[in-house]
């Protein structure tokens, strides 16, 4: 389902000349690189960025240490601020970002399963909440990137 997914995703991105980005946390890399296996990936993608770290967010995306501080990397607020500004890092129609906890324990007093992914267009950028305990680790990860790929499959039929 994800590889059928990622594979109609690319090739949505084709048909549109969209350009896409991702900033990933928690998915360590793997939505992109959905993307990157399809031959031709250079005409859709401009890269994606693992941003596992606090640090790495406040460096190399200018998340403000004072927002992480006060909403934590897992959260609406970081979401969002990650999906805008590797749309402007990277000058892509679309980026996507993930953050979330997807275990073993609990992180930043926020329990596993918690995930959020962001969404950023020229037009607008958005997030969405899912809570998804009862999911292991490597699925939490496929469930979000399967999740990530409805949504901009979405928005590329309907605008």
């Amino acid at each position: 389902m994800i590889d059928n997914l990622g594979n109609k995703l690319f090739e949505e991105l084709k048909n549109q000349n969209k350009i896409i980005s991702s900033v990933e946390s928690f998915t360590g890399g793997q939505f992109i690189s959905k993307i990157t296996k399809n031959p031709g990936a250079s005409n859709v993608c401009k890269g994606g960025m693992v941003t596992y770290s606090n640090s790495s967010k406040i460096t190399l995306l200018g998340i403000d240490k004072k927002e992480i501080e006060k909403f934590g990397v897992v959260s609406e607020e970081i979401a969002f601020q990650m999906a805008l500004n590797g749309r402007k890092i990277f000058n892509s129609d679309i980026n996507v970002s993930f953050t979330g906890n997807a275990g073993p324990g609990v992180l930043e007093n926020k329990p596993r399963g918690l995930f959020f992914i962001g969404f950023s267009t020229k037009e607008k950028t958005i997030v969405k909440r899912y809570y998804c305990n009862e999911l292991k680790r490597d699925e939490l990860i496929l469930f979000a990137i399967n999740e990530a790929n409805k949504i901009i499959i979405n928005y590329l039929k309907k605008g």
